[in-house]
């Protein structure tokens, strides 16, 4: 008889191996405050980029956020999200607030120069109240409608004509002529200066005529303020009104000087001595 056969033992299924290790898990990195200040100051900073006054505070703090986010960025073991969005919103608030201060600040030298450069249309002036407007229902010749520059009018001495009288042109500060006259012309009075008439004198009468011997010349503040040629010691610059003498028909031009106020306006005139007739001439 063949004997049993022992069945061989069978032997035991070997214990897997676990896999070999390549290193330890990377730990955690931690929070990184730089980074989160900076997103904050970054994110406020553009709030007010663009209000004039309020970014001069958004540039500073978006100044702040670019340096703490670049701190951020340089920190290690620290997560960098943060960082960089933080030095971009700062970045960009920088920006915003250089760019709106530029406009800003242009637009109000843009304003200012208009202000300045542009040509303004002015209306006529109103004439001042010490100044008024011809009345041209006023006598002609009277301080409220004085005689027009270049109007002659006849003056009648002892009921015979004897004058044409035309103011030429006035000069109501003729400071400089009259110094110029004569080095040794006196300044005049303390509150005073110097105003001249130029006068066209024609002599239309019988016989010869000396003008300053028949007609007076004054400046007229009011109508009843007067300040007259007589007065004034200076002498006149050529060719004078007093330097004309013996003239018989013929036409002759001469300047008078009165000391008037500093700053007076108002009208040369012409009165026939010996008369109460005051007959006044427009000034320049």
């Amino acid at each position: 008889m063949t004997p049993p056969v022992t069945p061989a033992a069978t032997p035991a299924a070997a214990a897997p191996v676990p896999p070999a290790a390549y290193g330890a898990p990377p730990a955690p990195r931690g929070t990184n405050g730089f980074g989160i200040a900076a997103l904050i100051l970054g994110i406020v900073a553009l709030l007010g980029a663009a209000i004039p006054f309020l970014n001069i505070v958004s540039g500073i703090l978006a100044v702040a956020g670019l340096i703490l986010g670049i701190v951020g960025l340089t920190r290690k073991g620290t997560g960098k999200g943060t960082s960089v969005a933080g030095t971009i919103i700062s970045g960009i608030a920088l920006l915003v607030t250089i760019v709106a201060s530029i406009f800003f600040f242009a637009t109000i030298n843009s304003v200012i120069d208009s202000g300045t450069d542009e040509p303004v249309i002015e209306e006529p002036l109103e004439p001042v109240p010490d100044e008024p407007a011809p009345d041209p229902d006023a006598v002609v010749g009277s301080f409220e409608n004085p005689v027009p520059i270049g109007t002659g009018i006849v003056f009648t001495i002892d009921d015979v004509e004897q004058w044409v009288v035309t103011v030429e042109s006035t000069v109501l500060n003729a400071n400089d002529l009259v110094a110029a006259a004569d080095p040794a012309n006196p300044a005049p009075d303390a509150g005073f200066q110097y105003a001249l008439v130029n006068l066209q004198i024609e002599h239309i009468g019988p016989g010869e005529g000396t003008p300053s011997n028949d007609l007076a010349v004054f400046f007229g503040t009011t109508p009843d303020e007067f300040w007259v040629e007589s007065d004034v010691a200076a002498v006149t610059p050529e060719p004078a009104w007093r330097g004309i003498t013996g003239i018989q028909q013929a036409s002759i031009s001469g300047n008078a000087i009165v000391q008037i106020p500093v700053g007076s306006t108002g009208a040369f005139g012409i009165n026939p001595i010996g008369t109460d007739l005051l007959v006044f001439f427009a000034t320049e």
